[in-house]
């Protein structure tokens, strides 16, 4: 795989595991509020 390709990879793994973390907190402030 290109250099290039290798960086789009990660951007977009680093992107999607904060996506996913952001979206778990918000799970979880839900269920503190309740």
């Amino acid at each position: 795989m290109p250099e290039m390709e290798k960086q789009l990879m990660f951007r977009m793994a680093v992107k999607l595991a904060e996506y996913g973390i952001t979206e778990q907190d918000k799970e979880a402030e839900n269920l503190v509020q309740l």
